[in-house]
């Protein structure tokens, strides 16, 4: 996905005034506004240890959202790890967020989406604990860096 810096510089130097434009050039531009308009999406369904992950990242200009599951398929309440490290920079969140996610049984169960300065950097860190034989639901949506 582009960065409103990247169209920005594309519109610059294919469209500059007093050009004679070519239809390659102006294609090349209404491409790169085409691909950030709509969305960049991928899915994760992964199993590592005793966790399985079932992912959907979606990314629409600057935001991005993510929605899938966790499962904790171990025999201990699992907590304070890093879940995943966000397999993309398109994804990257601009700041840190908090936010919660439910799980089967409707415990909440905090999780952060990091940015470069928190530890781990630009991951889904698991804060609170999830409990033995439980799936952890959650959707959140946030601001990417540009």
């Amino acid at each position: 996905m582009a960065t409103k810096t990247t169209i920005q510089n594309i519109i610059n130097s294919n469209l500059a005034s007093g050009s004679n434009i070519t239809a390659s050039e102006h294609r090349a531009v209404l491409s790169t506004v085409l691909n950030e308009l709509f969305p960049a999406s991928e899915n994760f369904i992964v199993t590592t240890g005793d966790i399985q992950y079932n992912l959907t990242f979606t990314k629409s200009g600057n935001f991005c959202n993510i929605s899938g599951t966790f499962a904790n398929g171990s025999e201990e309440i699992i907590g304070g790890i890093n879940l995943l490290n966000i397999p993309n920079s398109i994804y990257f969140p601009k700041k840190s967020i908090l936010f919660w996610g439910l799980t089967q049984f409707s415990e909440q169960v905090r999780l952060v989406v990091s940015d470069g300065t928190f530890s781990p950097p630009n991951a889904i860190f698991l804060d609170g604990a999830l409990p033995i034989a439980s799936i952890l639901d959650f959707n959140i949506t946030y601001i990417v860096n540009d």
